[in-house]
C-alpha cells in the first residue's frame, strides 16, 4: 500500500529503546552543550526529539552516528555550535497559537492600555515577543492589531520587537517568508492584504508585505543573558514569552521573569504559555487571566488572582516536540460577573458523516465556549435548521448526498445568513469546489485531513469560527486564496482504476457515491465479498436506480471502458486485478462496511494503491487495513480524494 517510509540513517536508530549506550551518551553531551549556552533543559524524555532533530544534519555531514557528530562538533565548534543550538531550540510554532491570548488582548488588555498610550507623544503600543522563533508570533500580533486597532483606537500605532536565541530563526523572521500551508491555518479575517505569493521556485511560499514588516523588528537575544544593563533597554506594554519556560528550571524562570518585569511598563501585561505558570515563584505579580500576569500593584485588592500550579511536564500538543497543552486545571478561568461572561457561540454542523459530527461535538464543547445547537446531513436539512435554530455560525462540508455544500451556498447564502466555515476534505486550492465555496460567501476554510486526526485541527477550527463570527475576511485575503487556486486535471484516465470494497447492506451509500462519478472517469469496480449468488440481481437493481449501466463480471475483460462501472466477487477479482492490472494502473480503493481478514489481506496485496477507509465495522480485517490506510474519510469524499491521488501521482 502507499505509505511514507521511515527515514533511518545507518548507525542511528531513532527509537529510544533501541539506541546504543554510545548514542545515549552523545545525546546527553549535546544536550549539555545547549543547556550551558541557552539554559534549555533537555532531559531524558527529550532524547527522541534530540535524535530526530539531528537526523538531517548528521546526513548532511555524511556521518554515520551521533557519536561521530559529537567528534565533528569538537573540531568545528564555532560554526557548528550555532547550528546545534538552532536545531534543538527552534520549537514548533504556528500562526495565532493559543488564540485565547489574542482574544484577551482585544477584550481586556488593549482597552486598558489605549488611554495610557494616547497620553504619550508617540502614541505607540510597544510589544516584545521574547522567544519569537521564526517570527510567527510577531506577525500574528501585527495582523491582529492591524485588524482591531483601527476600530479601537485609529490614532494609536504599535511596534513589535522579536528576539530569539537562534540566529538562523531570527534571519528567517526578518525575511518574513513562510510556506503557504502555514498561512492556511490562520483565519482569513486576520490575513488581510498583508501577504503576497512568491513566484518561480518559491511559488508555494508567501511573504509578509511592508504593511506588517514596518511594524516589526528582530534581534538575536538570549533570555539567560538578560541583566538590568543588557538590551533591550526599553519598557514594553505587552511582553509575550510563551512556551519556553517548560525547558527552564524554576530558578531560571524566576530570574528571567524578574528581568522581563523590569522591562515591562507599570500598567503592562506579561503573557506566558497556557501550560505554564509563575505560581509559587514568589514574584511580585498577579494573574488576571489564564497565563496572563501583571505587576501586583495593578491587581484589584479584592480580586482573586488566577494562579494554577506550575506544570512540571505538560503533555505534547499537535504531535510536535516542544508544543504543549494546558491541563484541565490550568484552563480554568477565574469567576467573572454575569455581564463579563461571553455568550457561547451557537453552531450548526452540517456533514453526512456521523463520525465527523461526533468529533465536532468534542471540538466545539461548552468548555471551549461553543454550543452545537443542531446537525444536518445535507444542504436541504441545513436550510431548515438555519431557519429554525438561527445559529451564530454554520460549519459545512462539500461532499454530501442530495445537496452538496456548494449547492447549499448557491441557493441559500444571502445577506443576513450566519457566517459559514467550510470543514471539508477538499483541498483549499481546488478552483472548482473550494474556490467556488469561498466565492459564494464562505467566511473561512478548514481542510479536513481525516477522521483520525481531525481532533488535531481543533484549535484551528475553533479559532476560525471565533474570527468568522467577529469579522469578515478582507478582499486582500480573498485575493491571496485566488492566487493559489488550481484545477486538478486528470490525465490518462484509462490508466487509473477505482475499487470500492463494500457489502450488500451498503447499497444506499453506493448509489450516492456513484452519482459523484461524472464525465471521463476511470473505470470503477464494486467488490462484494461472500454474496456471489446475489451479484447479478444487485447489478441490475443498481443500474435501474442510478441510471448507470453496471455490469456483473465473472472475470476481467480485455478492456475496461471509461466512466464504466462493474460489479465482481472480491475473493476472485482481487487476485486477478493484481495479476493483470497491478503494474499497469494506478489504483484507488475505498473500503466501506465489514471486511474479513482474508479480504483485507487480498486488498493489501495491491502495492502502491491509495487506500481510503470509512466505517469498517468490527470485522477481523479492520485492524490490518487501519494500520496502512492512506486516509479515513466519509465515502462521499472518495471521488474527490481519489481524483486528487490520480492527479498528484501522474
Amino acid at each position: 500500500m502507499s505509505q511514507s517510509p521511515k527515514n533511518v540513517l545507518p548507525g542511528l536508530n531513532f527509537e529510544v529503546s533501541s539506541m546504543s549506550a554510545a548514542d545515549h551518551d552523545a545525546i546527553k553531551h549535546l544536550s549539555g552543550v545547549v543547556r550551558r549556552i541557552t539554559g534549555v533543559q533537555l532531559s531524558d524524555r527529550h532524547q527522541a526529539m534530540v535524535a530526530s532533530r539531528l537526523q538531517k544534519r548528521v546526513a548532511e555531514l555524511g556521518l554515520g552516528s551521533l557519536t561521530d557528530y559529537v567528534a565533528y562538533l569538537g573540531m568545528h565548534a564555532e560554526e557548528e555550535t550555532i547550528k546545534l543550538v538552532g536545531l534543538l531550540t527552534t520549537h514548533h510554532t504556528y500562526f495565532f497559537r493559543e488564540f485565547s491570548h489574542f482574544e484577551y488582548l482585544r477584550s481586556q488588555a488593549l482597552p486598558e492600555l489605549i488611554p495610557l498610550v494616547r497620553a504619550r507623544p508617540d502614541k505607540t503600543i510597544k510589544i516584545w515577543s521574547a522567544a519569537c522563533s521564526r517570527g510567527q508570533e510577531v506577525y500574528s500580533l501585527a495582523m491582529y492589531l492591524k485588524l482591531h486597532l483601527p476600530t479601537l483606537a485609529p490614532d494609536v500605532s504599535f511596534e513589535i520587537l522579536g528576539t530569539d536565541v537562534d540566529k538562523e530563526s531570527v534571519m528567517m523572521a526578518i525575511n518574513g517568508v513562510y510556506p503557504r500551508r502555514e498561512l492556511k491555518e490562520a483565519p482569513l479575517a486576520l490575513l488581510g492584504d498583508h501577504w503576497q505569493r512568491g513566484s518561480g521556485e518559491i511559488s508555494d511560499y508567501v511573504k509578509a508585505k511592508k504593511t506588517l514588516r514596518d511594524h516589526c523588528r528582530f534581534k538575536v537575544g538570549n533570555l539567560l543573558e538578560l541583566t538590568p544593563d543588557s538590551p533591550p533597554q526599553e519598557h514594553f506594554d505587552l511582553i509575550f514569552c510563551r512556551n519556553v519556560f517548560i525547558y527552564f528550571t524554576h530558578d531560571q524562570i524566576r530570574d528571567i521573569t524578574r528581568q522581563l518585569l523590569g522591562r515591562m511598563s507599570p500598567e503592562g501585561f506579561l503573557f506566558i504559555g497556557i501550560s505554564e505558570s509563575l505560581s509559587g515563584l514568589e514574584l511580585p505579580v498577579g494573574s488576571p487571566g489564564p497565563s496572563v500576569y501583571r505587576h501586583r500593584a495593578m491587581m484589584p485588592k479584592k480580586a482573586t488572582s488566577y494562579a494554577p500550579a506550575l506544570a512540571k511536564a505538560p503533555p505534547p500538543s499537535r504531535s510536535q516536540p516542544g508544543a504543549t497543552t494546558a491541563t484541565a486545571e490550568q484552563q480554568k478561568v477565574p469567576a467573572a460577573s454575569a455581564s463579563q461572561q461571553p455568550a457561547r457561540i451557537r453552531v450548526l454542523c452540517v456533514d453526512d458523516s456521523p463520525s465527523i459530527l461526533t468529533l465536532m461535538k468534542r471540538i466545539l464543547s461548552a468548555e471551549e465556549g461553543f454550543e452545537i445547537v443542531g446537525t444536518a446531513e445535507n444542504g436541504i436539512e441545513a436550510a431548515k435548521q438555519v431557519a429554525a435554530l438561527k445559529p451564530d455560525i454554520v460549519t459545512l462540508d462539500i461532499h454530501m448526498p442530495q445537496q452538496t455544500g456548494v449547492e447549499y451556498l448557491e441557493r441559500n447564502y444571502r445577506k443576513g445568513h450566519p457566517p459559514v466555515v467550510m470543514v471539508t476534505s477538499v483541498s483549499r486550492e481546488d478552483s472548482g469546489l473550494a474556490g467556488r465555496a469561498l466565492s459564494l460567501g464562505a467566511a473561512d476554510y478548514v481542510e479536513k485531513p481525516a477522521l483520525t486526526n481531525l481532533l488535531e485541527r481543533g484549535e484551528e477550527i475553533r479559532t476560525k469560527l471565533r474570527c468568522a463570527v467577529m469579522s469578515a475576511p478582507t478582499s486582500g485575503a480573498r485575493q491571496l486564496d485566488r492566487d493559489f487556486l488550481r484545477s486538478a486535471r486528470l490525465e490518462s484516465p484509462e490508466k487509473k482504476l477505482r475499487l470500492i470494497s463494500c457489502s450488500l447492506s451498503s447499497r444506499q451509500k453506493i448509489k450516492a457515491l456513484l452519482q459523484e462519478l461524472q464525465g471521463k472517469q476511470p473505470h470503477c469496480i464494486l467488490l462484494i465479498e461472500g454474496s456471489k449468488a446475489a451479484l447479478p440481481g444487485l447489478a441490475k437493481a443498481l443500474s435501474d436506480e442510478t441510471g448507470k449501466t453496471i455490469q456483473h463480471l465473472e472475470s476481467l475483460p480485455s478492456s475496461l471502458p471509461l466512466d464504466g462501472v462493474s460489479l465482481m466477487d472480491s475473493s476472485s477479482a482481487l487476485p486477478e486485478i493484481k495479476q493483470k492490472l497491478g503494474s499497469e494502473r494506478q489504483i484507488s480503493i475505498l473500503v466501506y462496511g465489514e471486511v474479513s481478514k482474508a479480504g483485507a489481506q487480498r486488498l493489501l496485496q495491491l502495492d502502491g494503491a491509495q487506500l481510503l477507509l470509512e466505517d469498517l465495522g468490527s470485522g477481523k480485517g479492520a485492524k490490518a487495513l487501519m494500520e496502512v490506510a492512506s486516509d479515513v474519510t466519509p465515502c462521499t469524499s472518495f471521488a474527490y480524494l481519489s481524483h486528487e491521488f490520480f492527479c498528484s501521482s501522474g
